[in-house]
């Protein structure tokens, strides 16, 4: 009792037109770690009605690689509830696929950031679930000042099967689900006090780092699928 579907993308139209999902993070630059991200990367499977984010090793820009981030900046933004997505990201060397939240100040000096999941590099067994945010304007450039979060270990590789990744955001605390069974809580007084304010967009990326693993190692093209992507608020938090 007491939620309300506030957000619902199933890729269920066949095609990929960037009027909910925007090429990006919400911001104009298209390029992050060692990746640039290009429209031809990002598409909807007509056959299997999956948004598919695919990952190449040829140049794209400035950068060694190409892949792709997509957001909701334009048409959705939320503060608390609870945000969940069905999808199976990839598990390579260098990859790094997320499900995520962020709001970063347009003088990039206040961020606040929930990552739903990460799978670093080829620990597909293993997703890290996190919160950033800054309690203090920050030097542009500069990492977020908080972070607070943990692992969970996954019963069967994210690169297998289609899992379910759900963040519960709430006033006091962000508690994060896989599957339907919570498996990290962060509940701190630094939540209350830094972390509430503003709205935050939703985005599905997989970006290309080395800090988990060697890039030239991995088995190229790779994949990041999602099937549907869902929003709730609940009555006592709008």
């Amino acid at each position: 009792m007491g939620w309300e579907l506030t957000f619902e993308s199933t890729f269920s139209d066949g095609e990929w037109d960037g009027s909910t999902w925007a090429l990006g993070a919400g911001y104009e630059y298209t390029c992050a770690a060692m990746e640039c991200w290009e429209e031809d990367a990002v598409w909807v499977d007509e056959n299997t009605e999956r948004l598919v984010i695919e990952t190449t090793d040829e140049p794209s820009g400035d950068a060694e690689y190409t892949s792709a981030a997509v957001a909701t900046r334009d048409v959705f933004q939320q503060e608390f509830g609870y945000f969940e997505a069905k999808s199976r990201p990839p598990a390579q060397p260098g990859a790094l696929p997320a499900f995520w939240a962020w709001w970063n100040a347009d003088d990039w000096t206040y961020r606040r950031e929930i990552d739903v999941y990460e799978i670093g590099g080829t620990a597909a067994t293993t997703a890290t679930h996190s919160v950033h945010m800054d309690c203090g304007p920050r030097e542009q450039g500069a990492p977020p000042t908080v972070w607070r979060g943990g692992e969970s270990t996954l019963e069967t590789p994210a690169d297998e099967t289609f899992h379910v990744w759900g963040v519960e955001w709430t006033p006091e605390s962000v508690a994060f689900y896989v599957d339907g069974e919570e498996r990290v809580r962060v509940e701190d007084t630094v939540v209350a006090e830094c972390f509430a304010g503003e709205p935050l967009w939703l985005l599905l990326s997989t970006h290309v780092n080395d800090g988990f693993g060697d890039p030239a190692e991995a088995d190229y093209p790779y994949t990041h699928e999602f099937e549907w992507v869902r929003a709730w608020q609940h009555e006592n938090w709008a």
